[in-house]
């Protein structure tokens, strides 16, 4: 599906939308966080599960952007650097 949904997006389109990734699971699991502490044991105990579930959902989501950015640039450049040292090999 993922697939798919990339199939005609720009480079600039795909990585703006995984920039806001981690901002968009925190949208949906806060609420969903509150409901289910509410449900259980009280509001403040969803409160508390919301909070502790946004303080980690931040930096492990960034860094896992980040870690994608980082692999997608360097396997181009990698790539890159064969065809190129490649191409010099066999026009020489």
């Amino acid at each position: 599906m993922t697939t798919w949904w990339l199939d005609g997006k720009d480079e600039g389109q795909i990585r703006r939308l995984a920039l806001r990734m981690p901002l968009l699971m925190i949208t949906v699991y806060a609420p969903s966080a509150l409901v289910y502490g509410g449900l259980t044991n009280g509001i403040v105990d969803g409160a508390s599960l919301a909070a502790w579930g946004t303080v980690y959902t931040l930096p492990i989501g960034y860094f896992y952007v980040g870690l994608g950015i980082v692999i997608h640039a360097g396997l181009r450049g990698l790539v890159l650097y064969f065809i190129n040292t490649l191409a010099y090999q066999f026009l020489l």
